[in-house]
């Protein structure tokens, strides 16, 4: 048996070496492992590698001019230096610190971001695989999986700090909560290190834990209420009172009005940035409720308490929907309630095959944002067989 395991290992890696896409491919739906765990982290590694980093409208080519720029003279001289510039995300410090210790390349910081990236992203679809166990994989389950790698996928390294902390926090929550393993407990609560805006789900999980709310008829009612609010009442007139916080000027970067009201006014923002998705989780959480399939688990029960969260968080996402930079929390609802119609169908409580085309038309315009972009970011060759040698 383990001679068997060790020429697949062996059979897999060898892929891999040969064309590093295709081997990422044949794993992605393979049983958890460290081979597998290797081949994903590795392969979002080489995509970082070739971030092209020389687009001035992406994030990328500013993060690849600072490291350039960075003089370090050792950590604590670049906290400092990175503090008086504004800057309270750690990660970036520390990436930039760990990495020029060896090389002003900025095409190696960014393969060790991917790498990053890749390990929390396979983490997180790990601990739901874990989850389902032995069962045979459907073509919902498997579906699903792709849309959750999909709407966040190593694309995103090029606003590095978000997109990493959200695989960072949803790979902790699903390790504490569903594993009940500790350790990850803690890298939850370290997820504002690498982007201090996660502080807020960090914040209703706090509460979700002292149960304070935790009646799920009550949480569904907040939820439409909170809907109906961000969908009538614009939330962006507290712009005005945000000088008035200690962290004004940080989050002046993501609200600023003349830049927000720009975007949102342009064709392509309404045509990517649709609301489908949110009206499809109301209509499917009325859905759940209308036919008591909320209710249907005890209160100790793993759907309860994703349940639980994922409401309250989509509390929080439908009020300040309307304030710039807010909007992105999005993609954590939208992850924790693809692992909600997991548990479902893993537990054959929705029945009808329809669902998952469904859902990829429904969410196909969200995934198009992150994805048309794809050529201005990564050079094709790492798609190629021996990418690594380019």
């Amino acid at each position: 048996m383990n001679y068997k395991k060790s020429t697949a290992d062996a059979g897999r890696l060898l892929t891999f070496i040969i064309w590093p896409f295709w081997g990422f491919i044949v794993n992605f739906f393979k049983k958890p492992s460290k081979v597998n765990a290797f081949i994903f982290t590795a392969f979002c590694g080489l995509a970082g590698y070739f971030f092209k980093l020389s687009e001035p409208e992406y994030d990328s080519y500013r993060y690849a001019l600072e490291f350039k720029e960075a003089v370090v003279f050792g950590i604590s001289h670049f906290i400092e230096q990175r503090q008086l510039e504004g800057m309270i995300d750690f990660y970036s410090i520390f990436s930039y610190s760990f990495v020029k210790s060896f090389t002003s390349d900025p095409h190696i910081l960014f393969a060790f971001w991917g790498c990053v990236f890749g390990y929390f992203m396979y983490m997180s679809l790990c601990f739901i695989k874990k989850y389902l166990g032995n069962c045979k994989d459907t073509l919902f389950i498997c579906g699903i999986l792709v849309l959750m790698f999909m709407i966040n996928p190593y694309i995103n390294i090029n606003g590095v700090r978000y997109w990493t902390a959200i695989w960072v926090f949803l790979a902790g929550w699903l390790g504490y909560e569903v594993h009940n393993k500790k350790k990850w407990l803690l890298v939850m609560c370290v997820t504002p290190i690498v982007h201090t805006t996660f502080i807020i789900p960090l914040v209703i999980y706090v509460v979700y834990k002292t149960k304070v709310i935790q009646n799920l008829k009550v949480l569904y009612f907040v939820y439409i209420i909170s809907f109906i609010i961000g969908n009538v009442v614009d939330l962006e007139i507290i712009v005005d009172y945000i000088p008035f916080l200690e962290m004004s000027e940080r989050y002046s970067t993501y609200v600023d009005t003349d830049f927000a009201n720009t975007v949102k006014h342009s064709f392509i923002f309404k045509l990517l940035q649709s609301h489908l998705p949110n009206y499809f989780i109301l209509l499917f959480m009325t859905w759940l409720y209308a036919s008591k399939k909320m209710f249907k688990y005890d209160k100790n029960d793993i759907l309860t308490k994703v349940l639980q969260y994922t409401l309250l968080m989509l509390c929080i996402c439908s009020i300040t929907q309307s304030i710039p930079g807010m909007g992105r929390f999005d993609k954590l609802c939208n992850l924790l309630f693809f692992f909600i119609l997991i548990i479902y169908k893993h537990r054959d409580d929705i029945k009808t095959n329809y669902l998952l085309p469904i859902i990829v038309i429904v969410f196909y315009v969200r995934i198009l944002n992150v994805w048309y972009i794809h050529d201005d970011l990564i050079s094709f060759k790492y798609l190629l067989p021996f990418a690594y040698l380019f």
